[in-house]
């Protein structure tokens, strides 16, 4: 099977204040003026030591000021008010929640009781609302509907890839609204690569399950003497197809977190003490 791979076009912003702020973008979302999408590098932060330096999450011991000027690097960076994002806290369930303008600002700021706790995908039709997910190695996933104007964020390690959260969630835009997924345009960011993301038999068979074409599994995974890794991007990608995305409305980033993780963060590649990156998307109004 052939793939169509794109790989992601990086620029710097606000290079006169913010030098070294390094935000990736995808081509195929990048044709959409209504909308604004990104996902960070680890440079251009203020965050130190194991968490250097564009940290964008309080857990794990990082400095609370220090994620709080991140975040507002990037969001002055992308010309989006930080009081317009909405960070859930995740917890690798396969909840996914509808956000709307009520929910702005929830998740920003670290003393925030009204975070939405145990969500790991959000939807929305309201613009001006800028939907954001962290990762260190979890699989990275932003669609737009262009037609019934709907975006959506979430994450995908191998327990929600597993779980098939990329087809909950689109399931649940048509449910809402209307949403049919041959009209949907995604993008897999930076996240684990087949080249180094090991996993054991039973999270591999697990894996395979959630595939209705058994034949696909084979293009996803290798084996190394005893050991398996497994490619949850394509995963991902076969699990869309299978429900009717189209294969070329779904845009790849090639970049393994775990094997670039000087320029990602990478939970398996910090033996779990590393900060996070962020995606998001937005609908301008």
């Amino acid at each position: 099977l052939r793939f169509i791979i794109h790989t992601q076009r990086y620029e710097e912003l606000l290079w006169s204040r913010i030098r070294g702020l390094l935000i990736a973008y995808f081509d195929n979302l990048s044709q959409y003026p209504c909308l604004v999408h990104f996902q960070t590098y680890r440079e251009g932060g203020l965050s130190i030591g194991d968490f250097s330096s564009l940290n964008m999450s309080y857990s794990g011991g990082d400095d609370p000021e220090a994620v709080l000027e991140n975040r507002k690097l990037v969001a002055e960076g992308l010309g989006v008010p930080l009081e317009n994002f909405v960070f859930c806290h995740q917890t690798h369930s396969l909840n996914v929640r509808i956000v709307g303008r009520q929910d702005r600002g929830k998740g920003v700021y670290l003393d925030d009781s009204d975070e939405l706790y145990g969500v790991d995908a959000m939807i929305t039709n309201e613009a001006d609302t800028m939907l954001c997910v962290k990762t260190a190695d979890c699989i990275p996933v932003i669609c737009f509907d262009p037609v019934k104007r709907v975006i959506a964020a979430l994450t995908a390690g191998w327990e929600l890839t597993a779980g098939r959260m990329a087809v909950k969630t689109i399931n649940l835009m048509h449910e809402e609204f209307g949403t049919l997924p041959s009209d949907i345009i995604v993008g897999i960011g930076v996240g684990a690569g087949v080249c180094c993301y090991e996993v054991n038999g039973d999270v591999l068979l697990k894996l395979q399950e959630s595939l209705n074409r058994k034949s696909d599994f084979i293009s996803c995974f290798n084996k190394k003497g005893s050991k398996f890794f497994v490619d949850l991007k394509q995963i991902n990608r076969f699990q869309l197809e299978d429900i009717g995305v189209l294969k070329r409305n779904i845009e790849m980033s090639e970049c393994c977190s775990i094997c670039h993780s000087t320029e990602h963060f990478s939970f398996r590649a910090s033996a779990g003490k590393t900060g996070r990156a962020a995606i998001g998307i937005m609908l301008k109004s």
